[in-house]
């Protein structure tokens, strides 16, 4: 839903374009709000006209899965436009004014966590097998019971490795509408190292598979035209992921500037689904990166081709820094691109790495589909391969978190 406002025009000295690092960058006039209840009553109330432009990013006219109680309050996410030249936090300050505004902040805008490379540049690698999803695929395989969101650069739904597991209820957060197709190629990668399919129908079929193909992909547009990614979308598309019952949900992005709107999402969606962030790749392990770096979120690394190492691209911990709880292959990662074709380009960058942990978490629901996301979380975490402590618990291991049991109940979280 979107409100058009007439203007006010604030007298003000804007920033000069560089005040902030180019790595804190928010979008110019916009601000990022959360509220507990429909905001329409309480502009109209405070006759607030220091924007042109505010937009509802919950998709209340979406069937959602999920049935929330009686009584409760359910978040919701606004996109506020204003004037460009009026130094946002004056816009934020306004916003704030507004009854029912629970936060307000800058729409930070993040970054896809993708290296480009090529098959001249990268040996090719066997991602899977190092991973231990052979032996995995022998236990157990993924389940159309669950879902796995991948919020993202969308997906391209004609691919023939997914056109038959891309969720019904994918959706643009940018463009609020259903059209999901990929322009960035990154969505469509990401959700081909998760779900592609078992024997699709491919050009000579010659398709690949994903870690844990057989599950759905719910795919989330949140990036725009430019490929920014801002994190009021991110946070929208989160609880709706939530919403449409996702167990599994795949963040291959980051921001570092700490939203407190991302921040709610990913603390709220963590009661009933695994959330996975890559960690960057700045090859750093001094400054935090979000959300890979909220408790609520498993950051995750990249290692080489060897499995063993740090990728030289993959950032990492460092003394009291929390950005690698796992890692995974980063490196050649060879997937689905738009367009039902390989074009032999191999991808890296902890992007690529996510879903391939997010993969065992996604096989781990099949198998124990009551357990709890702290349960599987928690599994994870003891089966992984210790690698040091620039990568948290280790490196994941489908094998031995397939192979090793877990009692399928409830884990109820202190």
């Amino acid at each position: 839903m979107r409100w058009l406002l007439v203007p006010l025009l604030i007298s003000a000295i804007p920033l000069p374009a560089n005040s902030l690092p180019e790595r804190f960058r928010s979008a110019p006039g916009e601000v990022a709000v959360l509220s507990y209840t429909d905001l329409s009553e309480g502009i109209a109330k405070s006759r607030n006209s220091s924007f042109r432009e505010i937009i509802d990013l919950s998709p209340s006219n979406r069937t959602t899965k999920k049935k929330e109680p009686i009584g409760k309050k359910r978040p919701r996410f606004y996109l506020f436009k204003g004037d460009q030249s009026v130094p946002v936090g004056e816009l934020v300050e306004a916003a704030k004014q507004i009854p029912g505004v629970a936060i307000a902040e800058p729409n930070y805008l993040g970054n896809l966590a993708y290296v480009p490379s090529d098959d001249l540049y990268w040996q090719t690698a066997d991602h899977f097998g190092c991973a231990g999803f052979e032996e995995a695929w022998d236990i157990q395989r993924g389940a159309e019971s669950v879902v796995v969101a991948v919020i993202d650069s969308g997906v391209d739904g004609n691919h023939g490795d997914l056109k038959e597991v891309l969720h019904s209820a994918s959706y643009n957060f940018v463009d609020m509408n259903d059209e999901v197709f990929d322009d960035f190629a990154h969505g469509t990668r990401v959700a081909g190292i998760i779900g592609a399919m078992e024997g699709s129908e491919t050009p000579d079929n010659t398709g690949i598979v994903g870690g844990a193909f057989g599950c759905q992909i719910l795919s989330l547009d949140v990036v725009d035209s430019e490929g920014n990614v801002s994190a009021i979308h991110t946070a929208a598309a989160i609880m709706a992921a939530v919403a449409q019952g996702a167990q599994i949900i795949n963040l291959s992005l980051s921001f570092h500037s700490n939203s407190q709107n991302l921040k709610f999402a990913c603390d709220e969606a963590s009661k009933s689904a695994l959330l996975f962030a890559s960690a960057g790749n700045e090859n750093q392990g001094d400054t935090p990166v979000y959300p890979a770096s909220f408790d609520s979120v498993i950051g995750v690394g990249a290692t080489t081709l060897d499995c063993v190492t740090r990728a030289p691209f993959s950032n990492y911990n460092r003394l009291e820094t929390n950005l690698v709880e796992l890692v995974a292959p980063g490196q050649n990662i060879f997937t689905t691109v738009p367009g039902s074709v390989y074009d032999g380009v191999y991808t890296s960058g902890t992007s690529f790495a996510c879903p391939i942990v997010a993969s065992v978490a996604a096989l781990m629901q099949a198998k124990y589909p009551t357990q709890s996301p702290l349960g599987i979380r928690n599994h994870l975490r003891e089966t992984a391969v210790p690698l040091g402590a620039w990568a948290g618990y280790g490196k994941v291991s489908a094998k031995d978190a397939l192979d090793t049991d877990l009692e399928p109940k409830l884990t109820v979280a202190s």
